[in-house]
């Protein structure tokens, strides 16, 4: 019999946003000049993640996935149900030809919603390291892909995991750009009890 202890499960589901209106909102945020040193050829509105995650426009989306993180949290990851939970923040990213995201995870948080807006096969999909990663190396050394799952992405998917998992995306092949909204999920009060 095999037992699974420490699963790693992520959540994957579909919503569609209205682009139509969201779009011009979501090209404007990421035209700062500011940008994440994580993120290659890419825009992003990583440094207005209060002025994304406030739109008006996202409260129906954020209505959808909160029954779902919630759970996903506290039956999944099994966190004690003794804080609430909060968004902590969101940003769009526009990745370009050759852009992605470099291997991160988001410490501060507890898990994260990434909501693929405009994608289609060859912009990329996303990677998932193995968490005994560091361990496995020491046997096999060379290539690493064997390590990484990856988590075949269409416009309309939602994926929800943990926030420790550490991930990145593999880069945009055509000539259109691959948009997602990204959100963190923690708890209100951040205080260790």
């Amino acid at each position: 019999m095999n037992l699974s202890i420490f699963d790693k499960s992520v959540i994957k589901t579909e919503y569609q946003l209205d682009w139509n209106i969201l779009k011009p909102i979501a090209e404007k945020l990421v035209s700062t000049q500011e940008q994440d040193t994580l993120e290659v050829n890419t825009n992003t509105s990583y440094f207005k993640q209060k002025e994304t995650y406030l739109l008006p426009e996202l409260q129906p989306y954020y209505d959808f996935i909160k029954p779902l993180y919630t759970e996903y949290i506290f039956g999944i990851l099994n966190y004690p149900k003794i804080r609430d939970l909060e968004i902590q923040g969101s940003w769009f990213s526009n990745y370009h030809n050759n852009g992605y995201i470099k291997e991160h995870n988001h410490p501060e948080s507890v898990a994260v919603a990434v909501i693929y807006i405009e994608k289609t096969n060859d912009m990329g999909n996303l990677l998932f390291k193995d968490p005994y990663y560091k361990y496995k190396m020491k046997y096999i050394r060379g290539n690493d892909d064997w390590l990484w799952k990856e988590v075949k992405v269409k416009s309309n998917d939602v994926i929800i995991f943990d926030a420790n998992m550490w991930h990145k995306s593999q880069p945009n092949l055509t000539n259109s750009d691959r948009w997602i909204l990204t959100t963190n999920i923690g708890f209100k009060n951040k205080t260790i009890l």
